[in-house]
């Protein structure tokens, strides 16, 4: 009897582990197309790029990914996550650095010019933002840069004039 309860309670365990074995935590699915790695480096005149953003596009504007370089001018491009790449495809790419009002954090906070970082500007004050690329590559009309992306990993370089 002793030998019958612990194989039932033995078996019952097995079972149990088993169970929990199926029901673990995997990454749960994404709908759209499978994406592939894309990387690569944007310069200017032989020098990184930094702060850019890069974006691909596809032909009939139905999907974009995008990335942002480092300070080597390095960048991975996201879809769907943080750097998953793009669907296998052609595209048309935009690059651009945009720079905005002076960071509040030059000014010491006990400076009565001192904006929080939560603070927006005071109204009716102008706030300038521009591109501290050629205005030519912000559009896909004008860019002239495109890429191919196929399956696999991808390095693609973009070298501005």
């Amino acid at each position: 009897m002793k030998k019958t309860a612990i194989r039932s309670l033995a078996a019952a365990l097995s079972l149990g582990l088993m169970v929990m074995a199926g029901c673990g935590t995997s990454a749960p699915q994404r709908d759209g197309p499978a994406t592939y790695p894309v990387s690569g480096t944007v310069t200017q005149g032989g020098a990184p790029v930094t702060g850019a953003t890069v974006r691909f596009e596809r032909a009939d504007g139905s999907q974009a990914s995008t990335g942002r370089t480092d300070s080597q001018g390095k960048y991975i491009l996201a879809t769907f996550e943080a750097g998953d790449g793009a669907p296998a495809g052609d595209y048309r790419v935009t690059i651009v650095k945009i720079k905005g009002p002076e960071e509040s954090a030059a000014v010491p906070e006990d400076d009565p010019n001192y904006k929080g970082a939560e603070e927006s500007p005071a109204e009716g004050e102008e706030v300038e933002y521009r591109n501290l690329l050629p205005e030519k590559y912000a559009s896909v009309e004008t860019s002239g840069l495109t890429a191919t992306v196929t399956e696999g990993p991808n390095n693609l370089d973009f070298q501005l004039e």
